[in-house]
């Protein structure tokens, strides 16, 4: 039995009983469950360990890209000798002990799963090298994106190390769609630009939801017009609530800011989830091409007068909005889904335990 240490920077503990008992989806888990119930010894690091050094990582967040999580390092340092493999669910958690291994002070194989571009900002020439030395440090590297894959491997051209995973959602937690649907939502917080979105729905008069934390809301909200409804919670309502908005909404919208990470992944998974048609800022880091798959319309970041033709064309077509979800919904049941993408994550480990290369699912 493989014994795996799995670190991560939120609890996954947590996530783990609310995905058992249906109050959020599994695929926040990003392939732990899946080894615990595939022969694999899992033990989590991912609750604070030393509230001196936690408090050390939130001063020196801005360095995270760097140097990962002290809290987290520490504390598998003391664990290595019952670990056969460490697993960051995150690229920003394990960067010094990547550094350790390929200094040949650390043995164990240590797997990573990046979210996002590894060198980016303004700070991509002081973090290109440590980027470098990281992935000499790694077994492997799964990606989100074929992009960062790309990115990856050119970083490390004597021995390409990353693989572009397919995410998809826990397809079981939707609830089933109503169609055709009434309103467009648009939920989120990171990276979000409700402002755009709530302009354009201003403008074109449709019915139009914003859920966001209420830290979000811009005073320029209050000048949207009545047919946009704001729903501004202190705490971000139950997964299984905004699930169910979800199913009841005739498309969602995911308005971003421009940038060059994979924020609003998540809300595409819920799309896709719900079976609902998606109006998505055009992101390149993004695999699934939502106009080629013809489940709903890309809008370029800021573009008001695109989100207006948008918004009108699924409040006026509810029919082809109706067709945009069951399709949306059929790569779910066709095999974009987390059982998928679990059984990849659970295959590459392994491999990077036992030696062997390729990059199949794990059987």
């Amino acid at each position: 039995m493989i014994r795996a240490l799995v670190v991560n920077d939120y609890s996954l503990r947590a996530s783990w009983d609310a995905g058992n008992s249906g109050e959020s989806p599994l695929h926040f888990l990003y392939g732990t469950d899946y080894l615990a119930a595939h022969g694999f010894q899992v033990t989590l690091l991912s609750e604070e360990r030393s509230r001196w050094l936690a408090a050390l990582d939130r001063r020196l967040n801005r360095s995270r890209e760097i140097i990962g999580s002290i809290d987290r390092q520490v504390a598998a340092l003391g664990m290595l000798g019952d670990a056969d493999v460490i697993y960051a669910a995150c690229q920003t958690q394990i960067q010094a002990l990547s550094y350790l291994r390929a200094l040949g002070l650390i043995r164990a194989p240590l797997v990573c799963l990046a979210h996002h571009p590894l060198v980016r900002g303004r700070l991509g020439t002081v973090t290109r090298p440590f980027a470098r030395l990281m992935l000499r440090g790694l077994a492997a590297l799964p990606t989100l994106s074929e992009r960062v894959a790309v990115e990856a491997n050119g970083l490390s051209p004597n021995r390409p190390i990353a693989t572009a995973l397919r995410w998809g959602p826990h397809a079981s937690f939707y609830p089933q769609a109503e169609y055709p649907g009434e309103g467009i939502l648009a939920a989120g917080r990171t990276a979000r630009d409700f402002v755009t979105f709530g302009r354009a729905a201003t403008q074109v008069a449709v019915p139009a939801t914003i859920l966001c934390p209420e830290s979000s809301v811009q005073p320029v909200f209050g000048a949207f017009g009545p047919t946009v409804r704001l729903m501004a919670p202190r705490q971000f309502l139950e997964y299984r609530i905004t699930a169910r908005m979800f199913s009841q909404a005739r498309a969602l919208a995911i308005p971003m800011v421009a940038q060059d990470g994979l924020c609003g992944l998540t809300s595409l998974l819920d799309a896709l989830g719900a079976g609902k048609p998606v109006i998505m800022t055009r992101n390149p880091g993004i695999d699934l091409d939502v106009e080629e798959m013809g489940i709903g319309r890309w809008v370029e970041a800021g573009d008001v007068n695109g989100w207006c033709e948008a918004l009108r064309f699924f409040t006026d077509h509810p029919d082809a909005a109706a067709t945009m979800g069951r399709r949306a919904r059929a790569l779910v049941d066709g095999g974009l889904n987390y059982e998928s993408f679990s059984r990849s994550v659970a295959g590459i480990i392994r491999r990077s335990v036992t030696g062997l290369g390729g990059v199949d699912e794990d059987r």
